[in-house]
């Protein structure tokens, strides 16, 4: 059952778990830069997303994965001590595998491909999955479910937000429109 209270709770427990743990800084970083940085870029860019880049995106799933083993690998000796960590770590790396090989034989068509590859749910996912293992006393359950989703729209509209002060590049089609419009440029 879901408790507004508890979710709430949660949600402040996924914000300011990397200052409690400092340790998953070191993972943490890379992937909270790399979702600004490719966010800002394909809203500028929308058409730059292609196969590359959602293959790439899929592979980080696994990288972070590969991270989350060795943190819970020197936490205990025996990965059944940490039952939702490891049903974490396995979705993950099931995820990033199947998403990398769909990908990469390029088995599903381009808008489902660009859609589940996008950086935003990518990266999002990664963060949360390495704030869940991280921090023992955040518990999976529902409450924390609906936390991370509520957290994932306001990361998602703060990026968003942010990105649309981001300026135009010149080759853009939508610079170019409006500079045509203007008389700035010439046919």
């Amino acid at each position: 059952m879901l408790y507004p209270d508890v979710i709430l709770y949660r949600l402040e427990k996924l914000i300011f778990a990397p200052l409690v743990n400092p340790e998953m800084l070191w993972i943490l970083f890379p992937i909270a830069l790399s979702l600004l940085i490719m966010e800002f870029y394909y809203t500028r860019h929308p058409d730059s997303l292609g196969w590359d880049t959602a293959f790439s995106n899929s592979l980080v799933l696994i990288f972070v994965s590969v991270d989350i083993i060795r943190n819970i690998s020197q936490r205990y000796s025996f990965f059944f001590e940490a039952e939702r960590t490891v049903m974490l770590i396995a979705f993950m790396l099931f995820t990033g595998f199947a998403l990398s090989f769909m990908n990469f034989t390029k088995r599903w068509g381009p808008h489902s491909a660009f859609k589940f590859s996008k950086p935003i749910l990518i990266y999002f996912f990664a963060y949360v999955s390495v704030i869940l293992v991280y921090s023992v006393n955040i518990p999976t359950d529902w409450n924390t479910i609906a936390a991370a989703a509520i957290l994932f729209f306001i990361v998602y509209f703060v990026v968003k937000t942010m990105a649309m002060f981001i300026p135009e590049h010149k080759e853009h089609p939508t610079y170019l429109r409006k500079s045509y419009q203007q008389g700035k440029i010439k046919s």
